[in-house]
């Protein structure tokens, strides 16, 4: 496995959403297309709906994803040409992919908070000045904390079986 190019990954993520992921490995795309399905059954069991321009906040943050993946490769590629201790085939694992997954749905769930406080609040200037600064500075917070936990544990839970060997790698540095 070879460098990767950020920018390219990036724009690759941007436009083709989790597609745009084999760029980066097949294993990616999978567990990109599984985050994505985790993430939009967890906003339907919790009655949060998306929005027909809710594409404009997924596909910043995918590309946003797989830029920053692209990065961690190309580091532990450095790394290993350094002391050639690395085991690169964890990048070519669903281990890896799946540790990369569960940051998404942790930026996922960040970036709908914010719009999704930011969009309520403009509703609610909309009712009363008030009312919309209270949704601006204390909702929009708030909502973004609760998604972030609720997402950090279904990561945490689908990285459980795998820490161990991605752990492993990361602490040889």
């Amino acid at each position: 496995m070879g460098n990767k190019n950020k920018f390219v990954a990036f724009f690759l993520g941007l436009i083709l959403g989790p597609l745009g992921f084999i760029f980066l490995g097949w294993r990616h795309a999978i567990m990109t297309f599984i985050a994505v399905i985790i993430f939009v059954l967890v906003f339907g069991f919790i009655n949060i709906p998306l929005f027909e321009w809710s594409r404009f906040i997924t596909l910043p943050i995918l590309g946003y994803s797989a830029f920053i993946t692209a990065g961690k490769i190309n580091m532990f590629i450095e790394l290993n040409e350094e002391d050639d201790s690395l085991d690169l085939n964890v990048l070519k694992s669903f281990s890896f992919a799946i540790y990369q997954a569960s940051g998404l749905l942790q930026a996922l769930a960040l970036g709908y908070g914010f719009i999704y406080g930011i969009y309520a609040s403009i509703i609610a200037f909309q009712d009363n000045f008030l009312y919309g600064l209270l949704v601006l500075f204390l909702g929009t917070p708030a909502l973004m904390w609760i998604l972030y936990m609720v997402f950090a544990f279904i990561g945490t839970i689908l990285e459980v079986p795998f820490t161990k060997r991605i752990s492993r790698e990361m602490d040889k540095d």
